[in-house]
């Protein structure tokens, strides 16, 4: 039987930066598939103190079953989306988000939720401003309902630094807004054909960095590193 290897996999900030095409669809039984698309635009904004990353992530172009979005309620969550993003958030040197700041959202929304109760009516819309509004007021609620987000929590779901080649871990993600999060046991496994191994020997007795993706680049280059042809080759 394979045995277990671990593998050194650094964090690298500026990996994550760029724009992300999200799609989710939703089907309750017995009912028309919902689609949900928009653009999610995670910005790498430098480093804090040398030991964390900040970003910048906001989301636009929200688009219905390929329509834009003019449903009553999809709108009202559109619109509150529009007030909580973009949020600032400082990652720790494993990818884990360890603080995300809620201050600049309670004053977009107080800027803002008179209109919104202008615009919308019905116990519904009140139902829902009132509980973002009771988020948005307590810096522990906000930050749990950013922390929910599909979006947001599977970004940075990924396990860095010494982990195994195939590893499970729980996944709480919430389906449902203001409800509890459902738990998943989620798996993580390392394309073992991606990786590069030295010729009897390891990249450390090579004196090569494994944090320095070019120096390693070069090494495949000249033939000091050679990739293994098939995963299921290698025995573990």
């Amino acid at each position: 039987m394979a045995a277990t290897r671990t593998f050194k996999i650094p964090f690298q900030p500026k990996a994550i930066h760029g724009i992300y095409g999200v799609n989710y669809y939703f089907q309750k039984k017995d009912a028309v598939s919902q689609r949900l698309q928009f653009e999610a635009i995670v910005e790498y904004c430098g480093q804090y103190m040398e030991e964390y990353s900040l970003y910048h992530i906001s989301k636009k172009e929200y688009v219905v079953n390929r329509n834009e979005s003019d449903e009553y309620l999809y709108d009202i969550a559109k619109k509150c989306a529009d007030i909580i993003y973009p949020i600032s958030v400082l990652l720790d040197m494993n990818g884990h988000p360890v603080l995300i700041r809620t201050d600049d959202i309670v004053r977009r929304w107080s800027e803002k939720r008179t209109e919104l109760d202008r615009y919308y009516k019905g116990d519904v819309a009140e139902y829902y401003l009132n509980k973002v509004e009771e988020a948005v007021n307590d810096p522990v609620k906000m930050t749990q309902l950013i922390s929910n987000d599909l979006f947001f929590s599977q970004l940075f779901a990924f396990q860095y630094h010494n982990v195994a080649n195939m590893i499970e871990f729980e996944n709480e993600i919430m389906l449902i807004p203001f409800s509890i999060p459902l738990q998943f046991s989620s798996m993580q496994e390392i394309d073992m054909e991606s990786f590069y191994l030295l010729d009897n020997s390891s990249f450390q007795e090579h004196g090569f960095d494994l944090y320095n993706p070019k120096v390693i680049e070069k090494a495949i280059n000249d033939g000091r590193i050679k990739p293994f042809p098939r995963a299921r080759e290698v025995e573990l």
